[in-house]
């Protein structure tokens, strides 16, 4: 039951597919192609909402065949799987799937969204006056 779950979830990731008898992910080249233009953009600087609207123009959908929204595009460019690591928690660890870009340009496109944050975490001063 629970492998059947992973492999369905793993079936969902876009820029892959699951191998029926491994289980393995194994690149969908059109996906794939999408997801690197989609990395290039964000390294250029380009706004999430921006990618949306080109991706959607271009006629890109998403896995479900649909269209492309901001959170859409920016939860494939914050997952390290697509440079071939998987998240555990701790960290990164190194996977036996083939990126679908390199290390270099995910970082590349994690801090061109980082510095277009307008957003700075403020703290509330909950539990800080002494009242």
């Amino acid at each position: 039951m629970i492998a059947g779950r992973i492999a369905e979830a793993r079936a969902r990731l876009i820029g892959y597919n699951a191998n029926p008898r491994t289980k393995q992910f194994e690149p969908a080249p059109a996906e794939a192609e999408v997801l690197r233009w989609m990395f290039a953009e964000a390294a250029k600087g380009k706004r999430r909402s921006e990618i949306a609207g080109e991706a959607n123009t271009n006629q890109h959908r998403t896995k479900a065949n649909g269209l492309w929204s901001t959170r859409q595009v920016v939860a494939p460019l914050r997952k390290p799987v697509y440079a071939g690591y998987f998240g555990n928690g701790l960290g990164i660890r190194l996977r036996e799937h083939p990126p679908i870009i390199d290390m270099d340009r995910f970082e590349a496109a994690g801090l061109a969204f980082d510095s277009r944050r307008t957003a700075r975490h403020k703290p509330s001063g909950y539990g800080t006056s002494g009242r």
